[in-house]
């Protein structure tokens, strides 16, 4: 029986990590959650936002370790590993929500959010995975063209680009007709302030993990 190398193993379980995860935030997003806060001058702080905000920025941490230790080909390969996997779940989603369902079991409600979430989750797997190819060549570009760049500047600059991207077309796709412009667009900015500002405060614990996974050379150049 054939075993695993080490780094087949992490590769495995990053990239299993990452499906996971991306299905998780796709039955959050259904969740609109915020709160206001009063600010002096009779004005109101907004913060709106979709429930899929807890665990979506952690996918892109994992593309990023992916992409710093297996490179970018390595990383496109999971990407569209991922978004085969919740193209599946998508699809019985949608066969779910034509089946004939008993009333007055509660299985109406369960339908119409089963087929809410399959106009998410079909936003968020084609945002998914153009954004990780963007992100992915964002990153190569970065570490091949700044010799000295620190991981923390090719990391978050690649996912600002991505990101900008992927909450656009997501939360425009996903919620456009249901929720109201203004709070759409709140939801937008915030959408890419929070996750990036999240990233940022965990891209010293993303470095550790790449450099203890990584190879000699690997660790040589994060640590420099």
């Amino acid at each position: 029986m054939k075993t695993l190398s080490r780094e087949q193993s992490i590769l495995l379980f990053l990239g299993f990590s990452e499906a996971c995860l991306l299905l998780l935030s796709n039955f959050l997003a259904g969740v609109i959650w915020g709160f206001d806060l009063p600010l002096p001058g009779n004005q109101t702080f907004h913060f709106v936002q979709d429930g899929g905000i807890l665990t979506f920025p952690l996918i892109y941490i994992i593309t990023d370790l992916i992409v710093e230790l297996y490179g970018r080909k390595v990383a496109d390969r999971v990407a569209t590993f991922t978004f085969w996997i919740n193209a599946a779940a998508l699809i019985f989603c949608f066969i779910a929500s034509l089946l004939p369902v008993i009333p007055d079991t509660g299985s109406e409600i369960a339908q119409q959010a089963i087929s809410f979430s399959a106009r998410i989750s079909l936003a968020s797997i084609i945002a998914f995975y153009a954004a990780q190819l963007i992100n992915n060549r964002c990153f190569e570009w970065i570490r091949n063209h700044s010799k000295h760049s620190a991981f923390w500047k090719r990391s978050l600059l690649s996912s600002l680009t991505a990101r900008c991207f992927d909450t656009i077309f997501f939360n425009l796709a996903a919620f456009l007709g249901h929720s109201p412009l203004a709070i759409l667009v709140e939801q937008i900015i915030w959408a890419i302030i929070v996750p990036l500002l999240l990233e940022a405060c965990l891209n010293p614990i993303t470095k550790l993990l790449a450099v203890k996974l990584g190879s000699a050379q690997e660790k040589a150049d994060l640590e420099s």
